[in-house]
């Protein structure tokens, strides 16, 4: 049983890896003042979960934003305001989620270990190293880092 758990952890939390890295990837973590928005999984809404995620924890490493600006201006780096966002972000996709009534609590925690971004008026490079977990019930039921 604790195996069908961790799979079914490891797929909720999937979703939740393609927004971090979908949100991290674009560049827009580095602008500051960027507004929330939830992903729009539709095909995952039509699902019922047996879980409800929620984050129980969105960290990120002192001074994990790094910047190298090539010949153009630097926008700034990753930093606790872009983390938060991504933190309402991602309560507000997993509020959008249908779990069966009186569903278990699935906490996901995560830690942005390191967000660096190259750029020049033409290109743009990143780095990103994330850990993350899914926890219930003071159990790991799933764990990685990306």
């Amino acid at each position: 049983m604790h195996t069908r758990w961790k799979s079914r952890a490891a797929e909720l939390c999937g979703g939740f890896m393609v927004l971090v890295f979908g949100w991290l990837g674009t560049g827009c973590g580095t602008l500051g003042g960027v507004a929330p928005v939830p992903a729009r999984f539709d095909e995952a809404k039509s699902v019922v979960l047996d879980h409800r995620p929620e984050v129980a924890d969105m960290r990120m490493t002192p001074a994990a934003g790094v910047n190298q600006a090539v010949g153009a201006f630097d926008v700034g780096r990753f930093d606790t305001d872009e983390l938060s966002v991504l933190q309402r972000s991602l309560d507000e996709t997993f509020a959008a989620w249908n779990a069966v009534p009186g569903a278990p609590k699935l906490s996901v925690h995560a830690h942005v270990r390191l967000y660096a971004l190259s750029f020049s008026n033409i290109e743009l490079g990143n780095l990103i190293a994330v850990d993350w977990c899914a926890v219930q019930e003071n159990r790991l039921l799933a764990d990685e880092r990306i």
